[in-house]
């Protein structure tokens, strides 16, 4: 259903990129998730725009519509004519907040533009964005400009209270104060920063800068990449219906049930994702054991999960090459090896199996990932035909 509200005067568009919008409200972040996989395809990482809008009287519409969309509100419609018609914004577009309001609704947007007493100050999404990846926005209002500032010239790899590591060659939040604004927000550490104010970032020493140069009173949007959400989404899409599915607090262990006889009693299993994003099978009840061993038992080979869990790593690892492949591509990094380290900022994209590993012989990444991959297809984590397709991929870019 949509909101609609139409049509005022002076305009000012800017990409966020180089100019932010000003306010203090706090901000929570948008729950929505893409599903949808595209293998090894590069993901376009989304811009961010800021379109302001001054109103020549408080009852003034501003010929936008709103629609709410697969738990996002995009813009359904700019009215031909109104000042939006020649901004950057277009419909479809997915609207992030509204005079620093996050939207959780169309008809909450609409309000926002109605009940607004002058400008009026729309940051959007040309979405769609990566899967697995959210928006969230932080303010700045208590992180002077100049504390953030020192983290740049000392080189740091914490910001506002965000600290940074490279693996999968994307820029992962490691570890966050108490303080921080991140901390209000249900970006977790472990999650991957792939964007801030409309910046690509493909190292940690960007990331640092973008926050670091950010006015004390932005709000800045943050594009992330929620490794849990991901794994939801994959083992509802491969598992299906026919297992009941039970998670851990953090996501990271999935316990499968299967009925089995007339009894309806179950042999529970157990999906654990390792920290660098793997998947692997455990028998917690060891089912399966020899009664001559006490140590966890081997989950059969003919085990239907064990399918479950190729095809998991195989869509973990689509994606995670995906994303930093777009990452790669917007900053203009693909191919560069990670240079010495001189301090503890680490520049350059690491192999995707996150081991952040350089390789000798000139050939950036490549030779790890190869090794990785020939050890995953060695050790029954992929089959034959995903490590041929992958490794052909890999020797192609």
């Amino acid at each position: 259903r949509s909101s609609e509200a139409s049509t005022p005067t002076t305009i000012e568009n800017r990409s966020l990129a180089t100019s932010n919008p000003k306010t203090e409200t706090s901000v929570e972040e948008s729950e929505s998730v893409p599903t949808r996989v595209k293998g090894l395809e590069p993901f376009t990482i989304p811009s961010i725009f800021s379109s302001t809008v001054i109103k020549r009287t408080p009852n003034e519409k501003v010929g936008l519509a709103f629609r709410k969309l697969t738990g996002t509100v995009v813009i359904e419609k700019i009215v031909p004519g109104s000042p939006f018609d020649g901004t950057a914004l277009r419909p479809g577009f997915e609207c992030l907040s509204i005079n620093g309001h996050r939207l959780r609704s169309a008809r909450r947007a609409a309000e926002i533009v109605r009940e607004s007493g002058s400008s009026l100050v729309l940051v959007a999404s040309n979405a769609p964005r990566p899967p697995g990846t959210m928006y969230t926005m932080i303010s700045l209002k208590d992180h002077h400009h100049s504390s953030r500032a020192s983290s740049m010239i000392l080189g740091r790899d914490s910001v506002v209270g965000m600290y940074f590591e490279m693996k999968h060659g994307l820029v992962q939040m490691v570890k966050m104060d108490r303080d921080s604004p991140i901390g209000s927000t249900s970006m977790k550490v472990g999650d991957f920063v792939l964007a801030l104010n409309g910046t690509v970032v493909g190292s940690i020493s960007k990331a640092v800068e973008v926050l670091s140069e950010s006015n004390d009173n932005d709000m800045v949007p943050i594009l992330y990449f929620n490794m849990r959400q991901l794994r939801v989404s994959l083992v509802d899409k491969v598992i299906g219906d026919s297992w009941k599915k039970e998670w851990s607090d953090g996501y990271d262990e999935c316990v499968v049930l299967q009925p089995t006889g007339n009894d309806g009693s179950s042999n529970p299993l157990t999906l654990r994702f390792k920290e660098e994003g793997m998947c692997e099978l455990l028998d917690p009840l060891n089912t399966f054991s020899d009664n001559n061993t006490s140590t966890s038992s081997v989950v059969p080979a003919n085990h239907p999960l064990n399918s479950v869990v190729e095809t998991l790593n195989h869509g973990i690892i689509c994606v995670l090459s995906a994303i930093r492949e777009g990452v790669e591509l917007t900053t203009g990094t693909k191919g560069v090896s990670s240079p010495p380290k001189s301090s503890s900022i680490s520049d350059g994209p690491s192999d995707i199996t996150g081991n952040g590993k350089s390789n000798d012989g000139g050939s950036g990444s490549l030779i790890g990932e190869l090794t990785k991959l020939s050890e995953m297809y060695k050790e029954g984590l992929l089959s034959k035909e995903d490590f041929e397709a992958i490794k052909s991929k890999l020797l192609k870019s």
